[in-house]
């Protein structure tokens, strides 16, 4: 019988499996810790520059949500050679309900 763990890590896709309660419960206790509730982490420096696609994934948002923040000045991009790039430290701020109000008149 193939363990759910391998199962999910080999990429079989197209298969249906039935799974249990006590499977379920099983699998999330043999997680590594802090990835029962996974959710994506962010790590370095906070002066750290994250791309359009690492915020959208970060923050589980989509890219027109992106794009409408940084219109509203909440979460303002900075353009490297024609790609957006957003401050690690702002994208905190934003997470924790923190904006920054000057950005609001800088449109």
């Amino acid at each position: 019988m193939i363990e759910l763990y391998d199962l999910i890590n080999k990429g079989f896709g197209g298969v249906q499996i039935i799974v249990t309660l006590n499977d379920l419960q099983t699998f999330a206790t043999s997680l590594p810790q802090g990835r029962q509730n996974s959710t994506a982490e962010i790590s370095g420096p906070d002066d750290e520059l994250m791309t359009r696609q690492q915020v959208m994934v970060y923050l589980k948002i989509k890219e027109t949500t992106l794009y409408n923040w940084g219109k509203q000045g909440l979460l303002m991009p900075r353009k490297i050679n024609r790609k957006c790039y957003y401050n690690k430290k702002d994208i905190l701020a934003l997470q924790r309900g923190e904006t920054k109000i000057s950005n609001l008149n800088n449109t």
